[in-house]
């Protein structure tokens, strides 16, 4: 396999209504690759529904500060912070500020950025 290349320009960026936030696709399993990731727009005062994934994920904050909750405690993570989330575990994101935010994730798993663009092709 050779190195793969997505431009932040070309990614498929999926609009999520309700709660508010835009996930951008950068890898799945179409690139050929044993990893998915991408990229999350989180307004203010916004956050994502209480999800859970089949797969690990590393997550990196880089603009803003998101609170992540899980079942036993929350942390707070700000520009250049990572949190790697297990498998199975249940979690959510919160933009309680005033400032969008913005983190990139990625899966051990692509299959997990191809539920998102399957959103993104139902519109």
């Amino acid at each position: 396999m050779e190195h793969k290349v997505n431009h932040f320009k070309d990614a498929a960026a999926v609009v999520f209504d309700e709660p508010k936030r835009t996930s951008f696709v950068q890898l799945s399993t179409a690139d050929g690759v044993r990893l998915g990731c991408g990229g999350c727009e989180v307004p203010p005062h916004s956050s994502n529904q209480n999800h859970v994934h089949d797969a690990d994920e590393v997550m990196h904050v880089v603009e803003g500060e998101l609170e992540f909750v899980f079942a036993d405690r929350t942390e707070v993570l700000g520009p250049r912070d990572v949190i790697y989330v297990p498998a199975g575990e249940w979690h959510q994101i919160f933009n309680r500020t005033e400032k969008p935010a913005y983190h990139t994730y990625v899966f051990s798993d692509p299959a997990c950025t191809d539920l998102i663009l399957a959103r993104y092709n139902q519109k």
